[in-house]
């Protein structure tokens, strides 16, 4: 009976050293594989995280390039064009007598460059008179025209010789492209 015992011992001894056996040499390897495996997947979706957010940042950016393009041939139709100024003040001219005013236009043909940008600047002084209504109904024509003019200054007085007619002074900048 005692060699049964000890065969027996000898067998679960062999058992758990063939088990310990298989656990560090398979188990454990493999468990620190899927640790390794785990990790590297980590690393790779912040990454994929990263890429997706530069790709959204990028379509963003595109979104906004493609806005600024619009507003550029916007800007473009707004600029006068260079050696057209002549067309603007006959544009201002057709607005006065539309709106029933007398105006005269002093524009200053020393163009201003702008270093930075291909843009200039001619200033221009407006002198108009005529009925209040008549020259509010002009502003608002000056304003909505398809031009830039840039008002820096706007003055007011009456007429001396008539109470109804009022003088306006308008001291701005036109913008040559």
């Amino acid at each position: 009976m005692n060699k049964q015992i000890i065969k027996f011992a000898i067998n679960v001894l062999l058992l758990l050293v063939v088990l310990l056996g298989l656990t560090f040499g398979i188990i454990v390897p493999s468990f620190n594989a899927i640790i390794n495996d785990s990790k590297k997947v980590s690393i790779e979706r912040l990454a994929l995280e990263k890429k997706i957010a530069a790709n959204s940042d990028i379509k963003k950016t595109k979104a906004q390039l493609e806005e600024v393009e619009k507003q550029i041939n916007q800007l473009d139709k707004i600029y006068i064009i260079k050696n057209h100024e002549l067309e603007f003040i006959n544009y201002l001219d057709n607005l006065s007598t539309k709106n029933g005013i007398t105006a005269s236009f002093n524009p200053d043909f020393t163009i201003a460059n702008n270093a930075k940008k291909n843009i200039q600047t001619i200033p221009l002084r407006i002198n108009a008179s005529g009925d209040y209504a008549k020259l509010m109904l002009w502003l608002q024509s000056i304003e909505a025209m398809p031009y830039y003019f840039n008002i820096d200054e706007i003055n007011f007085s009456n007429q001396a010789t008539d109470a109804n007619l009022q003088n306006i002074q308008l001291a701005g900048r036109v913008y040559l492209k």
